[in-house]
């Protein structure tokens, strides 16, 4: 687990004694998670097969349930562009929030199973949905069927602290819920989930207003329970902030040191994108004021004109 790097912050309060956090997501992993090996080009029935044999069930009505539902939305994926899974999944439009794939049926008169199959193409990392996308679908039980079907040890240790954790039941399951959803849109597994990545998701489900229970955008924050339990295991570091609370409060830059994280060389463009950021700071969430920050100062400024004409 790479360690943050430095162990104080000043900020308006004085020096905090919790590292600084800047939401991100979590880069793209050299090797992704594949629990069932790569399906991502694979044939429709072999993909159904993969399906039954991740979760086996007594009932065999259940397991070709599961397996019409991924097959019916594989068919109607199949009539859009694209070499992968992922590739037609975007093109269809079902990567976009408000559109979710209930509008499909898997067969007239007959409850509809592709929710349960594309939550199985989910868990089994053949298509990496949107955070939009994926909250705008309900998908039952998800995060106890994608604990079950990754075969991961770490995973299987946070499960085991999180049943552990004497709070209620309900929120056993919602800690489940944001850490499967968090690695689901990122496509990671635990071992690469990083502070910042899951303060990431938190800001994101927030400025969308996709928490679970909550009342719109802006209400509260997800992950408290799932934070806590990570730190304590050992998997955050041990010197960083021990509740997503304290992150929060704790892990925010001012406006100048978000543009000096990138070492502008020209002082008058350091000093007009403080000013303008500034200017929209009262407007913004601290999430999308980050990002707007690092677009401008980053990769607009730093890492493109500055590289191209240095003076």
């Amino acid at each position: 687990m790479p360690e943050l790097a430095a162990l104080t912050q000043p900020s308006r309060k004085g020096i905090s004694r919790f590292v600084s956090l800047n939401a991100a997501p979590a880069p793209a992993p050299a090797v992704p998670p594949r629990p069932q090996g790569d399906l991502t080009r694979a044939s429709i029935e072999e993909i159904a097969q993969a399906v039954r044999t991740t979760w086996p069930t007594k009932s065999a009505d259940n397991r070709w349930n599961r397996s019409r539902g991924a097959r019916d939305l594989l068919h109607h994926l199949s009539q859009f562009p694209g070499e992968t899974w992922q590739e037609r999944w975007e093109a269809s439009g079902f990567n976009q929030g408000g559109n979710p794939v209930s509008v499909l049926r898997s067969a007239p008169r007959e409850r509809s199973q592709i929710g349960t199959g594309a939550a199985c193409l989910l868990c089994l990392r053949i298509i990496q949905p949107s955070l939009e996308a994926f909250r705008s679908n309900t998908f039952l039980y998800y995060g106890q069927r994608f604990l079950a079907a990754q075969n991961d040890p770490l995973l299987e240790k946070f499960r085991a602290e999180v049943q552990a954790t004497p709070v209620n039941p309900i929120h056993h399951g919602t800690a489940r819920f944001d850490i499967a959803v968090a690695l689901t849109t990122q496509g990671i597994a635990l071992a690469d989930l990083t502070p910042a990545a899951f303060l990431h998701y938190a800001w994101e489900c927030r400025r969308q207003g996709l928490v679970l229970g909550a009342r719109g955008a802006g209400s509260r924050f997800p992950g408290h329970l799932a934070w806590q339990v990570l730190h304590a295991m050992g998997h955050f570091p041990s010197h960083g902030p021990a509740t997503l609370k304290a992150a929060l409060l704790n892990g925010r830059l001012t406006v100048e040191e978000l543009v000096d994280r990138y070492k502008i060389r020209n002082t008058g463009v350091r000093h007009l994108l403080i000013a303008y950021l500034e200017r929209r700071k009262p407007e913004l969430d601290y999430s999308t004021l980050d990002n707007l920050s690092r677009h401008l100062a980053s990769n607009f400024w730093a890492a493109a004109i500055e590289q191209l004409a240095p003076s």
